[in-house]
């Protein structure tokens, strides 16, 4: 299994900001996806998708009320991302180890770090 993903909270699970959300995870994916495939040519786009499709019971660490998003006025913005699968072997030589793993992995968090900063820039 290969490529990365970006999860945001379900508009069924209570998310009091969804569209948000999902404008955020987008950017993120973006930019994910931009520094993988600098990086490695057939890095694959798993896409956007709500936490209910991250197994059962979602992502906690997105829930409203643990983010303090709860009568907040304007809440603030979550995702989660799966930035590959260091399982796999190809994944592990380009990520983990071997020469240049650390300038590759700056390679990715640079354009993840850019559309974040591109986001909050935005609104």
């Amino acid at each position: 299994m290969r490529g990365t993903e970006t999860f945001y909270r379900a508009a069924e699970k209570g998310n009091v900001n969804a569209a948000p959300d999902i404008a955020f995870a987008r950017a993120v994916q973006a930019g994910l996806l931009g520094g993988l495939r600098a990086i490695d040519a057939g890095a694959k786009d798993r896409g956007v998708k709500p936490d209910t499709l991250s197994g059962p019971g979602g992502l906690g660490v997105l829930n409203d009320r643990a983010l303090g998003n709860i009568g907040r006025a304007v809440p603030a913005v979550a995702a989660l991302a799966e930035i590959e699968f260091i399982t796999h072997p190809a994944v592990d030589r380009l990520l983990a180890g071997g020469g240049g793993a650390t300038a590759r992995r700056r390679a990715v968090a640079v354009p993840l770090a850019e559309a974040i900063r591109g986001y909050l820039r935005a609104g």
